[in-house]
C-alpha cells in the first residue's frame, strides 16, 4: 500500500477518492488547490498523485510541469483525473509525462486499479535502478558529476540473419495463477467474465464505442488486416472471442486510423504475432483454450514475440489479476466497459513508447558499431 495525494478543488470528489483509497489500505493526503499540491509533493513525497486539471491558484498541467522540472520529485507518478477528455488535453498530459489519465466520472474499480498499477510500476523501476522503495530521497547535487556506466567488453556483433527463423515457443515461466486465470482448460471449455451483451453493444449504440458491422470471419479463423488509408498505419491485433465485444474494438481502432487483425482463440495469438507483427495487442482475459494470462505468458516467454506491446482488456479488475499481468509484462490494463477515446489514447501511447524504445536501442547499437570501427 502507498501514500496517495488527492488534489482536487471539489470537496465531494476528494471525499469520494479518499474513501475509495483508504478502503484499499492506502494513506491519503488531500490538497484543494495548485500551490498546496506542489508544496505537499515536495514536502510529503507521496508515492502517487491524483491530480485534477482545473484547480485554483495553479492549474494541474502547471503543477505537473513543475513536478517534472524538480530533480527531487520529478519521478513521482502523477495520474490526471479530470472531466476534460479532449485529445488536446490528453496530448498535453503525455507531453508532461503524466503516468496515466482517468476521465470523470470514473468506472467502478478504475481508480483503485490505476493507483495499484502506478505503484507497482514505480516499485519495479526503483528496483531496476537499485533504489529501495520507501527510503528517503537523496538531494540532487549538480556539482557532483554523474558516474558513467561501465561499458562491457567489446564483442563483435553477429551479422544479421539472412531470413527470420521462428524459434519454438519457450516454456512459459512458472507463476502462481491468479483467481482462476492461467489454469489449463479442457478442449472447448470457455472461461468468461463477459456479461451478457450490454446496452452499449446494441445496434443503436454501437457507433458510440466504434462498433460497426462488418464481414465476419469464419469461427476460429484469423481475419486478414483491414485495408487502411495508409499501408504504414500501425497494426493492432484485437484478441477477443465474443463477437459483440470484438467488433466495437475493431471499429474503434479503424476509426483512429489503425489497421486491424483479429483473433478469437488464445491458441492462435502467437502465430498471428509472428505473421503480422502488430504494433499493439489488445488482449481479452477470457478466451477459449488459453486464457489471457496464459497467452501473455506465452508471448513474453518467446524471444520472437516478447517485445510485443500488450494491453489487457477485461471486466475483472481484481488486484491479483493486475499484479499477475504486470509481473508477466503487460503494457497497460483497460477495464470493461471501455471508453472509445480513452482506448485510442492508450493505444497511441503504447505505440509511441515502443517507438521510443526501438529508437533508443538502435542508437545504442550504432554507438557500439562506431566504437568497434574506431578500434
Amino acid at each position: 500500500m502507498g501514500r496517495v495525494l488527492v488534489a482536487d478543488d471539489n470537496p465531494a470528489v476528494r471525499e469520494a477518492l479518499e474513501l475509495l483509497l483508504t478502503g484499499e489500505g492506502h494513506t491519503v493526503l488531500l490538497a484543494e488547490d495548485g500551490p498546496s499540491t506542489l508544496e505537499m509533493v515536495r514536502s510529503q513525497r507521496p508515492d502517487v498523485v491524483l491530480l485534477d486539471i482545473e484547480m485554483p491558484g495553479m492549474g494541474g498541467f502547471e503543477v505537473l510541469a513543475k513536478i517534472r522540472e524538480d530533480p527531487l520529485i520529478m519521478t513521482t507518478p502523477v495520474i490526471i483525473v479530470s472531466v476534460r477528455g479532449k485529445g488536446s488535453d490528453r496530448d498535453r498530459a503525455d507531453e508532461l509525462d503524466a503516468t496515466d489519465y482517468i476521465l470523470k466520472p470514473w468506472q467502478d474499480g478504475e481508480i483503485e486499479m490505476r493507483v495499484k498499477f502506478a505503484l507497482m510500476a514505480a516499485e519495479k523501476t526503483a528496483s531496476l535502478m537499485g533504489v529501495i522503495p520507501g527510503a528517503p530521497s537523496q538531494p540532487f547535487d549538480p556539482s557532483i558529476p554523474a558516474q558513467p556506466l561501465a561499458e562491457p567488453p567489446a564483442q563483435p556483433l553477429p551479422p544479421p540473419p539472412a531470413s527470420p527463423v521462428v524459434a519454438p515457443p519457450a516454456q512459459p515461466p512458472a507463476a502462481q495463477p491468479a483467481q482462476g486465470y492461467g489454469q489449463p482448460m479442457a478442449p472447448g471449455q470457455v472461461q468468461s467474465d463477459n456479461p451478457p451483451p450490454p446496452q452499449w453493444a446494441s445496434a443503436s449504440t454501437l457507433s458510440t464505442v466504434g462498433g460497426a458491422a462488418s464481414a465476419q470471419p469464419a469461427p476460429g479463423q484469423l481475419d486478414v488486416p483491414s485495408q487502411p488509408d495508409s499501408p504504414d498505419a500501425p497494426l493492432i491485433l484485437v484478441v477477443e472471442d465474443e463477437e459483440y465485444a470484438r467488433f466495437p474494438l475493431v471499429d474503434c481502432m479503424q476509426r483512429a486510423g489503425f489497421r486491424t487483425v483479429e483473433a478469437m482463440d488464445g491458441a492462435k495469438v502467437e502465430a498471428a504475432i509472428l505473421e503480422h507483427h502488430p504494433d499493439v495487442i489488445l488482449l481479452d482475459m477470457t478466451l477459449p483454450r488459453l486464457d489471457g494470462l496464459q497467452v501473455l505468458r506465452q508471448i513474453k516467454g518467446n524471444p520472437k514475440t516478447r517485445r510485443a506491446s500488450v494491453i489487457m482488456v477485461t471486466g475483472n479488475v481484481e488486484r491479483s489479476i493486475i499484479e499477475a499481468c504486470m509481473s508477466v509484462g503487460a503494457r497497460d490494463f483497460v477495464p470493461k466497459p471501455w471508453h472509445g477515446g480513452d482506448m485510442q489514447h492508450r493505444v497511441r501511447r503504447a505505440i509511441k513508447s515502443a517507438q521510443a524504445i526501438a529508437a533508443q536501442a538502435e542508437r545504442a547499437v550504432e554507438r557500439v558499431r562506431a566504437r568497434q570501427a574506431a578500434r
